[in-house]
């Protein structure tokens, strides 16, 4: 039989063919011709579904061409069917290393970041972990184009600390690093700071736009972006954008997200700045680096996980209220007035646990008034199907720019789970609205998959849930919508409670800045094996050269009134 009427055979999907059909073709003798059956085996089996089979052909011909771009769309999409997210990982990985020996930085670094991803683009789950490998590359592809900045002198108390902010997602308002940014920017003390945001975006993404580059500018904030696309290479717009923080020779570079792009990283192992400090809103592998001087961490569960030295900053920003945002009426999404909602909101990874819209299923059927807004999905993200019966009081929003108005519609907000959120639970609480949250366990090692800030955001303890006790979600929500007094009293509380903890902004702010002159005064350990050792600005070594120096003169002193002593002694 020819290999043309085997392939065709497979792809009728009649009947199973003979392996001993196959075998001569599979055993030639050139490797590049057993590639190419393997590679078309492969593309017939998939054609029938057949992914376990596919999968063994696609190996042999991912090995066989030398791991061949053209081979990754079938290989990655065979994987995919399979949920064998570890190949995915590791092939991306090869092709970044591939991409590393021939000085294709950018490529390189692109392969990374989909390896990084892998788990989120295969399972849709966010699961990242550190490759050391990687990271190693990075920085050996960084060493080349490497900067060598010095620490500057701190000559006086007036000195202004430099410093500057390494942007991601700075320009898009729904991402809380826009809020955050706004944040540093309006609240640092301009008499003690000079504050930098170097943004790694073109400039003629912003030629029509006057929204956070004006308003960080509005704050005495200098804002630098890239040169646009026809004049510098992505690779050359990287280097460029170090080059900068480089030349305004801050004391701290200060990343929002290290590691959430490895172009981020890449910037950072150009070594712009002589102290590198990473932001850490979540998880460690997203954040922050190994090799960073020290990381501030915004929630207790990824500090326990940092890699580096790590300084506890709750995140405080402006809180939201409903004579700023305004708010939909319920009748806006088809929804009776005198009926309640309950609402969750986040990414859609964050909605993929089976269990957790069970337990909204039965409170839909337990109680006939009640709706269900999801905010941050699509229909077709739904992990399981809704009763046909109740699905018209179900309402799946996709992420929207007017999520907080959508958020004003909620009686009850529950909790994400088993991935929790921090933003969502925030903004409902600022508004007055009781939520519902879920326990962490802090025993186990950081997982952004399973994990809540219920414990850090919420008072009350009715609101906690443990976890995996869906029955006690189901009774706690029942009381809330039973309970109208005790549902607006819990909503005040929660209220009172925000505003005290996370709705001081100024006090985020100066905390930021008394962890920068801690470590740059010396007061910190140096990120090393040498946990002993602090680090010295040149201002704290002049200070010891000048104890050292006074020390030695009395020892001398002393040692040459010994010796006048021992003389007239010996004269005696």
């Amino acid at each position: 039989m020819e290999f043309q009427e085997a392939i065709e055979k497979i792809k009728s999907g009649i009947e199973e063919i003979d392996q001993h059909i196959l075998l001569p073709y599979l055993s030639s003798e050139k490797a590049t011709e057993r590639f190419y059956y393997n590679f078309h085996l492969a593309q017939a089996f998939v054609e029938v579904e057949k992914f376990e089979q596919a999968k063994s052909f696609i190996e042999r011909a991912w090995f066989l061409s030398r791991f061949s771009e053209e081979v990754l769309p079938l290989y990655i999409l065979i994987n995919k069917q399979l949920q064998d997210v570890s190949a995915i990982q590791q092939a991306y990985k090869r092709l970044g290393m591939i991409a590393s020996k021939k000085g294709k930085i950018i490529d390189s670094i692109n392969y990374f970041n989909q390896s990084m991803y892998a788990y989120a683009q295969t399972l849709g789950i966010d699961k990242y972990n550190y490759d050391y490998d990687i990271l190693d590359c990075i920085e050996n592809m960084a060493k080349s184009y490497r900067f060598y900045p010095k620490k500057r002198s701190l000559s006086s108390n007036t000195f202004k600390i430099k410093v500057a902010y390494l942007t991601y997602l700075a320009t898009v308002e729904t991402s809380v690093f826009y809020r955050i940014n706004l944040t540093l920017a309006q609240f640092h003390d301009k008499s003690k700071f000079e504050i930098a945001f170097f943004i790694p975006r073109p400039e003629s993404e912003f030629v029509n736009s006057n929204d956070i580059i004006g308003i960080l500018e509005e704050h005495n904030c200098q804002v630098v972006l890239t040169p646009s696309s026809n004049y510098l290479s992505e690779e050359e717009a990287l280097i460029w954008i170090a080059k900068k923080i480089y030349q305004f020779s801050p004391d701290i570079l200060v990343t929002n997200a290290g590691l959430a792009d490895l172009r981020q990283y890449f910037i950072m192992s150009l070594t712009p700045a002589s102290v590198i400090v990473n932001s850490l809103y979540a998880g460690p592998a997203q954040y922050v680096s190994p090799n960073a001087d020290w990381s501030i961490a915004s929630a207790i569960h990824p500090l326990l996980d940092s890699p580096c030295n790590t300084s506890l900053i709750g995140l405080e920003l402006d809180l939201t209220e409903h004579k700023n945002i305004g708010s939909y009426d319920k009748k806006f999404f088809k929804i009776p007035d005198d009926s309640l909602v309950i609402l969750s909101a986040g990414r859609p990874q964050k909605f993929q646990d089976i269990e957790f819209w069970k337990v909204i299923i039965d409170l839909i059927n337990l109680h006939q008034d009640l709706y269900y807004v999801a905010i941050g999905l699509n229909q077709d993200q739904l992990p399981i199907s809704l009763p046909k019966e109740i699905s018209s009081r179900f309402r799946i929003l996709k992420w929207r720019e007017d999520y907080l108005k959508i958020l004003g519609i909620a009686d009850i907000v529950i909790d994400t789970y088993p991935s929790g959120g921090g933003f969502t639970l925030v903004d409902a609480m600022a508004l007055g609205i009781p939520v519902i949250t879920f326990a962490n366990d802090y025993m186990k090692l950081y997982d952004q998959v399973n994990w809540s800030l219920g414990d850090e955001l919420v008072l009350i303890p009715d609101l906690i849930i443990e976890r995996g006790n869906p029955q006690k979600v189901i009774e706690e929500i029942s009381k809330l919508i039973s309970d109208t007094y005790s549902r607006h009293d819990t909503g005040q509380k929660c209220q009172e409670f925000i505003y005290n903890s996370r709705g001081h902004p100024e006090r985020f702010v100066k905390s930021y800045e008394d962890i920068y002159k801690k470590i740059i005064s010396g007061i910190v350990y140096q990120n090393d094996n040498d946990w002993d050792k602090h680090i010295l600005s040149t201002f704290n070594r002049g200070k010891l050269f000048i104890k050292y120096k006074i020390q030695r003169i009395i020892v001398k002193i002393k040692r040459r009134l010994k010796g006048i002593v021992q003389l007239m002694r010996d004269e005696c």
